[in-house]
């Protein structure tokens, strides 16, 4: 085995790491924007703050859950060339 195998070995595997908890804080942003805004507990700041921040977490997690497939989709390409 070369040392350019065990290099590649080595960042596909911190690639996937990457993608795995991209995919992960994703899905947090999304969930935590949405429990912000299906809160009923009145939250220590106004009501616009709280609709904005939650609109905001929710659209930065699909932005995040949507980079991660695109990604994807580009190795996947990539791979079958």
């Amino acid at each position: 085995m070369s040392l350019e195998e065990i290099r590649e070995k080595r960042e596909n595997k911190v690639g996937n790491i990457v993608k795995y908890f991209g995919a992960i804080m994703g899905l947090f942003y999304l969930v935590l924007g949405i429990s912000i805004l299906l809160n009923k507990v009145p939250l220590l700041v106004n009501e616009i703050v709280k609709y904005t921040l939650g609109t905001a977490m929710v659209f930065y997690g699909l932005f995040r859950l949507f980079r991660i497939l695109k990604s994807n989709d580009q190795c996947a390409m990539s791979n079958e060339q």
